[in-house]
């Protein structure tokens, strides 16, 4: 069982404070929070929750068996802030796992940090790399360790796309382009899902080895065949059973 985290261990970490950008930070981002695992830019006036995201390190940190660096957290107000500093104001949020560093528009995440903290076993096709991310959405802080999207439970949402004949086979969405050429308010939850499924059933040290498998524009047949030698059986045959266990059967 998930231990609960004590809100009260993680309040006590030291934070400071400081005005001026440092040379990592944007130019339009002049305030500064340095905590023990993440440094923190963001404008006047807006804020981050650096206390909800040092319980939210812990947690997945303990799950991943990694000792990530310390992560640069670019926070902005909103897209159009983000365009004007980074050039990319089509997202919410993305991650440059190279130098460490997050930019979103959210006061907290749990989902770009994760793409982080698994860069060092390689870089999947978007099922397993998003549905990965996706599938450590969780509050810590709250003692709520259920994996959701938009408020909803993975599982739950996966099961309401299956009802209404929306949800695509695990197989149709396995490569890369074919998995961002649609709804990702479906295949995000969905591939969230899959992948939470086969890391309580299979462990983690499996989806680590995939990881380091197959490159994210693998083809489909290179993606089927490293799932084989990875877990030894198919990747159709795990789309079935991650049915079956929606299905409740």
């Amino acid at each position: 069982m998930a231990r609960r985290l004590s809100y009260a261990a993680v309040a006590v970490l030291l934070l400071s404070r400081c005005g001026g950008s440092s040379p990592t930070a944007p130019s339009l981002l002049t305030e500064q929070i340095v905590s023990d695992h993440y440094i923190f830019h963001f404008s006047a006036g807006d804020r981050v929750d650096a206390v909800w995201q040092e319980a939210y390190y812990l947690w997945v940190v303990e799950q991943l068996g990694v000792s990530p660096p310390v992560v640069t957290y670019n926070k902005y107000r909103d897209r159009a802030q983000m365009g004007a500093a980074t050039g990319n104001s089509t997202t919410n949020g993305y991650a440059e796992p190279a130098t460490a560093t997050i930019h979103t528009i959210w006061s907290t995440d749990n989902h770009e940090v994760v793409h982080i903290y698994a860069s060092p076993w390689g870089s999947p096709v978007a099922l397993f790399g998003e549905g990965f991310a996706v599938a450590h959405q969780t509050n810590p802080q709250a003692g709520d360790l259920t994996p959701r999207w938009s408020g909803t439970p993975l599982h739950d949402l996966a099961r309401q796309f299956r009802s209404q004949v929306r949800l695509p086979s695990i197989v149709s969405i396995a490569e890369t382009s074919a998995f961002r050429a649609l709804d990702p308010n479906v295949t995000y939850p969905e591939a969230g899902s899959f992948v939470r499924f086969l890391i309580d059933t299979q462990g983690m040290s499996a989806m680590r080895r995939l990881f380091g498998a197959m490159n994210p524009n693998a083809s489909l047949d290179a993606v089927r065949s490293a799932f084989l030698a990875t877990y030894g059986f198919s990747l159709d045959e795990a789309g079935a059973r991650w049915q079956r266990f929606l299905e409740g059967t």
